[in-house]
């Protein structure tokens, strides 16, 4: 079944096609002065002998003003093409098409009685001429060539049969087949020029199309580079924070191998815990952030209240935050969502983690609003603070800020750069106000606030 056309672009074209028969009519009519110039030289010169110098002068003196007129408008069309009404630009090109064609073809009905049989003939050449001139000038448009030569060939024809009644039939006959001649002629032409234009808007789209595909194909190139590099960078610092526990492990392995005293064991049975549960944190940390970062991760969208999902969150950390000495509040309004659950539990949990872990004294606070449609959280603490220049760092892999020895108690260094690849995943946005000394203030603007409560 064929595709139905688009009425969008069908009318853009007819636009296109329209703003170019205005176009290149204007651009032809500032040349026609001169061409009258000279058709009304040439006529003074073998008509001035037998016609009245007053009445001829007054027929030129209309005919090159008229083109005047006619050469003027056009370069008022083309200085305001962009901004024209261009159906009204035709039809008024189409009426001083017919008002100039007008006045050329009054000669014959004019001058007629005043001239020789021999003169009569000449000047019906020339004015019979003159439409075929005009379907060059008209620039492939039927109506305006039409109406040109209908305004010149019917006083003409009509002057001609009054001087010849006995011509009456062969020269209708002859007018009407010269003008659908002239039709015929105009009507390829036009067919040409749509054609042009067709062929033009494809040519174009095909560049506009080549253009976005090239951009695609960069981005992507820049995407695969930025996603290598990435790699490299987390593979060059897990190597690292994996062999140095696993070394670790070795050495406590030969110690148990070498039956120790129960205060020996149950003191490497603790490095051993901490060991294997940093390990566990880290290959969990890379496991997510291979996942993020690969694409395969898909956020599902599903309506849920955000406020009960960040209050579990704070729930899990009392305890953490209670050990530490801190002060643990929160202000959640209510907040319906439509988002990813999994992604904003994951955001929420490791600002949180981050803010205890690097607090050491006063505590953090967790807020959560709305405004318009989006949710925003916010989790603020007491902490060390970050200083400017170390905004944008904290977001990178394994980057941790005051943990040179690389203490696996304070984290792996994952956490901001899971949260900066969920926030993008479900079209959130997240910035940071620090300054050292003052602690840190987190806020994650979400999209998707719905007002109903979720079922």
């Amino acid at each position: 079944m064929p595709a139905l056309p688009d009425p969008a672009a069908e009318a853009s074209f007819q636009r296109e096609l329209l703003r170019e028969f205005v176009e290149l009519h204007a651009r032809v009519t500032l040349r026609i002065p001169l061409v009258q110039a000279l058709l009304v030289g040439g006529s003074a010169f073998v008509l001035l002998p037998q016609v009245p110098l007053v009445e001829f002068a007054l027929w030129a003196v209309a005919v090159l003003c008229m083109e005047g007129a006619r050469a003027a408008h056009a370069w008022h069309l083309l200085r305001r093409l962009s901004r024209l009404d261009l159906r009204k630009a035709l039809r008024q090109q189409v009426a001083l098409g017919f008002l100039a064609g007008a006045e050329a073809g009054v000669m014959l009905p004019l001058f007629k009685t005043d001239l020789s049989a021999l003169n009569q003939t000449f000047l019906t050449f020339i004015l019979v001429a003159l439409p075929a001139i005009g379907v060059a000038v008209s620039i492939s448009s039927r109506l305006l060539a039409g109406v040109y030569a209908a305004a010149i060939l019917v006083p003409t024809s009509t002057a001609w049969v009054l001087l010849h009644p006995e011509h009456l039939q062969a020269t209708t006959a002859m007018t009407m087949a010269y003008m659908l001649a002239l039709l015929f002629a105009a009507n390829e032409n036009e067919k040409l020029l749509t054609r042009s234009v067709a062929i033009r808007r494809e040519r174009d789209e095909m560049v506009r199309h080549l253009e976005r595909s090239n951009e695609e194909v960069q981005a992507a190139v820049t995407r695969a580079e930025a996603a290598a590099l990435a790699r490299t960078r987390v593979l060059a610092a897990a190597s690292h924070d994996l062999r140095q526990p696993l070394h670790a492990l070795s050495v406590y392995s030969a110690i148990l191998a070498a039956s120790p005293t129960p205060a020996t064991l149950d003191e490497v049975a603790a490095h051993i815990d901490q060991l294997v549960r940093s390990l566990g944190a880290l290959l969990h940390g890379l496991l997510d952030l291979s996942q993020l970062s690969s694409g395969h991760y898909v956020p599902v969208r599903q309506r849920f209240a955000l406020d009960a999902v960040i209050a579990s969150v704070c729930a899990e950390f009392e305890a953490a935050a209670a050990t530490k000495g801190l002060y643990f509040t929160r202000e959640l309004r209510p907040v319906t969502l439509e988002s990813d659950p999994t992604a904003v539990l994951r955001i929420a949990r490791n600002l949180i983690d981050n803010a205890i872990k690097y607090t050491e004294r006063g505590g953090l606070r967790v807020r959560l609003r709305h405004d318009g449609l989006c949710a925003i959280l916010v989790v603020e603490d007491s902490g060390r603070g970050i200083a400017p220049a170390e905004h944008d760092r904290i977001f990178e892999e394994f980057y941790q800020l005051g943990n040179a020895g690389r203490d696996r108690s304070q984290g792996v260094g994952l956490g901001l750069a899971i949260v900066e690849r969920l926030v993008v995943l479900i079209g959130a946005r997240i910035s940071l106000r620090s300054r050292l000394g003052a602690g840190s203030r987190f806020e994650v603007r979400m999209p998707g606030v719905r007002e109903t409560p979720p079922p």
